[in-house]
């Protein structure tokens, strides 16, 4: 199996708490522990901007134009129930970190997106937005099962030529 891609951040980065990916299994049984692994580096403080506790997960998290990836988080901003670290939400990982690229499950692919501001019915959660997971663009009058803008599709098409 190949080496996972290490991001070094030159720049804070738009992200939020991936929803849906109790699916993804680590290699070594612990995502911090693959990221360590992969960048070299033992975990220091959380990788949300203005957060200053110590990372203790490696939670999978969505960067605008990059996609999923791995980054050291604490144990709060990880929880589901953190109104600041869902999508649209306004959260970014701060500089000078390093994530590792991972897959998108298909947990992750179909789960039901929590924002700040999502209405529940019945005790659901309600389909807010969908948001285009290269680029941040609202994609909502897409197909149900897209999750790129078509501009961000075309040019993944274009990149496997």
């Amino acid at each position: 199996m190949a080496p996972p891609e290490v991001l070094i951040l030159k720049e804070t980065f738009s992200a939020w708490n991936y929803d849906g990916s109790s699916d993804a299994v680590a290699q070594s049984g612990s995502w911090l522990r693959d990221a360590e692994d992969a960048t070299g580096r033992k975990r220091g403080r959380c990788s949300f901007d203005g957060c200053g506790r110590q990372a203790e997960v490696g939670g999978h998290v969505h960067m605008a134009r990059i996609g999923c990836v791995i980054a050291p988080i604490c144990r709060d901003c990880n929880n589901p129930n953190n109104q600041s670290r869902r999508m649209g939400a306004g959260a970014r990982l701060r500089k000078n970190i390093e994530v590792t690229r991972t897959d998108v499950t298909e947990g992750m692919r179909n789960a039901v997106r929590r924002t700040p501001d999502a209405k529940t019915a019945g005790g659901k959660r309600q389909r807010h937005r969908r948001m285009c997971e290269s680029c941040d663009d609202d994609i909502a009058s897409r197909p149900a099962g897209h999750t790129q803008c078509y501009s961000c599709w075309r040019a993944a098409q274009v990149r496997r030529r």
